[in-house]
């Protein structure tokens, strides 16, 4: 087919391997053959075939999506809401107005009758689905120890639980996490009723697997599994860490993974497809061409519907360019077939890329966020920042490459004095473009907004820093914005995760504080709350909160 190293398609059959000359695991991409012909569906080169069902925002259905029958119903699928990453809620209870006047009435307490237990820390972010079992609207949470739990969102019952084995202990080459059971955000697929995962269990002593799950909605019964150490050459659970959230697009679960706290061992980038239509065979995936060059963020990979982003860390061993390499980098990749083209517009990357690997200076830390603006480039944009530190405004058409010096669409230095983390947050009100993130700002507070404005160039200023109870090094957690229209009330709400453990919502626009919860113990880092239906809810070590907005 003439594809270059970053599209090489090798059939895990070894006969084939051997007889296309490929190594056991190829730079590029790989494919577990999904059984069909060409004929009818298949692609006779390995790569998955175009179509699906999935819905254009990838598997974020749209606010207040649909279910099967047709009938409205509000679905928070994935990481962020959407498949963008934008973390943003519309919820007609929370305005303004009413925040303030919970405040002044002693702040945002826990609903006292809302106390459902779980086992395990809690890393994942929680998903949600109105109506989604007996008539019950259904929070779904999960845990290290490997439980999955579907709790009834009103009451607080536990529906079901899943418990899939206990959370791996032992060998891992590094690493901060024990047990490690799931931590990547799961990924809810409604129309076939499949809560997707990636749980970590030792399948012997000392030998632990990542291995991913189709459990049912209605019950939490394994509907498939596949175990990826035994599925991909190469791969190991002992070096690769699943720590991002799974993306549905077109029928397609996403999963990517990176390493570790620590660096340790022989790891890369991957992201790995799995079409739902044949799951669980059917794998196939993008790795990128030199070690390390992680996809570890929390909010995981982005879309806009057609093509996968992408942010990578910081590279590992020794690499003579950047592109033996692919680290600190936004890119695109082909959902399709999972390739990267290797193309300058469909990556953005530092002339200094070494010296930042060399630093520990991953710039996918907090991954990406997608939105559009008319008069800013193309409008279609993406903004990172990562542990540069700084906001680098990206144009999604043409993303630019490699020059000197670093040609993004814009550039504003100093957004942070330390690692920004988590995942971020877009919102457009009347007075502009603003994008939330989580990290140390210049005041020393720890949620930062940006303010996005076109023009020739675009700009990127810094609106405000506010408090939300925490700051620091993989402090805080994944900021959200509430609106009650999609635009009017905008909140911004920061969670005091490592600090004071509660919840602080500020204006959108000025930063001026509005509502601050009662604390939440054992709430981790990075965990994005979620609001649903009047009521905002949060999963902590050993139980879930939820706060209602009357």
């Amino acid at each position: 087919m003439g594809l270059s190293k970053h599209a090489r398609v090798c059939s895990l059959l070894p006969l084939l391997v051997a007889l296309a000359g490929c190594p056991s695991a190829t730079v590029g991409s790989g494919t577990l053959d999904s059984g069909l012909p060409a004929a009818d569906g298949g692609n006779p080169d390995g790569g998955r075939p175009d179509g699906g069902g999935g819905t254009p925002d990838g598997g974020g259905l749209p606010d207040g999506g649909t279910l099967p029958d047709g009938g409205a119903a509000l679905a928070i699928t994935t990481f962020g809401v959407h498949g963008t990453r934008d973390s943003l809620y519309v919820d007609p209870a929370f305005t303004k107005a009413r925040l303030a006047a919970i405040q002044a009435d002693g702040g945002l307490k826990a609903d006292p009758t809302f106390t459902p237990a779980v086992v395990g820390e809690v890393y994942a972010s929680p998903l949600f689905l109105e109506n989604g079992l007996n008539g019950k609207d259904v929070l779904f949470v999960a845990t290290e120890e490997n439980n999955v739990y579907a709790i009834d969102a009103a009451a607080g019952t536990v529906l079901w639980t899943a418990a899939l084995g206990a959370g791996a202990t032992a060998g891992f080459g590094c690493g901060n996490i024990n047990p490690l059971g799931i931590t990547g955000t799961p990924v809810l697929d409604v129309s076939r009723r499949q809560l997707l995962l990636v749980g970590t269990l030792e399948v012997a002593a000392s030998t632990p697997h990542h291995i991913v799950y189709g459990l049912s909605i209605d019950d939490g019964h394994t509907l498939w599994s596949l175990d990826i150490d035994t599925a991909v050459p190469g791969f190991s659970a002992a070096y690769q860490g699943q720590r991002s959230a799974l993306l549905l697009l077109n029928d397609v679960v996403y999963i990517p993974f990176g390493g570790y706290y620590g660096d340790c061992g022989t790891n890369y980038g991957y992201v790995m497809g799995i079409p739902l239509s044949t799951a669980p065979a059917g794998l196939y995936w993008w790795r990128s061409a030199g070690r390390g060059a992680a996809i570890w963020s929390p909010s995981g990979i982005a879309t806009d519907g057609t093509s996968i982003f992408a942010v990578t860390g910081n590279g590992e061993g020794t690499q003579a360019t950047w592109a033996d390499g692919d680290s600190d980098a936004l890119l695109r990749l082909d959902a399709a077939a999972l390739t990267f083209s290797g193309l300058p517009a469909d990556y953005f990357a530092f002339n200094a890329w070494a010296s930042l690997s060399a630093s520990d200076a991953d710039f996918g830390s907090n991954g990406t966020v997608l939105f559009d603006l008319a008069g800013a480039g193309s409008g279609k944009l993406a903004l990172c920042i990562g542990k540069s530190l700084d906001a680098w405004l990206i144009d999604r058409a043409n993303m630019g490459g490699i020059n000197t010096p670093d040609k993004p669409l814009a550039h504003l230095p100093g957004v942070a004095t330390n690692d920004a983390s988590g995942g971020m947050a877009t919102y457009l009100t009347p007075s502009g473009r603003y994008v939330a993130y989580n990290a140390p700002c210049p005041n020393g507070n720890g949620l930062g907004v940006l303010k996005v404005a076109p023009g020739n160039p675009p700009t990127v200023s810094q609106a405000f820093c506010a408090n939300q109870g925490a700051s620091g090094t993989d402090q805080g957690g994944s900021p959200i914005v509430t609106t009650s229209d999609g635009s009017a009330d905008a909140v911004v709400w920061g969670l005091g995760a490592s600090g004071d453990s509660k919840l602080h919502a500020v204006d959108g626009e000025t930063g001026s504080a509005i509502v601050t919860s009662t604390a939440m113990p054992g709430v981790k880092h990075w965990v994005a709350p979620l609001v649903a239906k009047g009521s905002l809810y949060v999963p902590v070590n050993g139980r879930v909160y939820a706060f209602r907005v009357p």
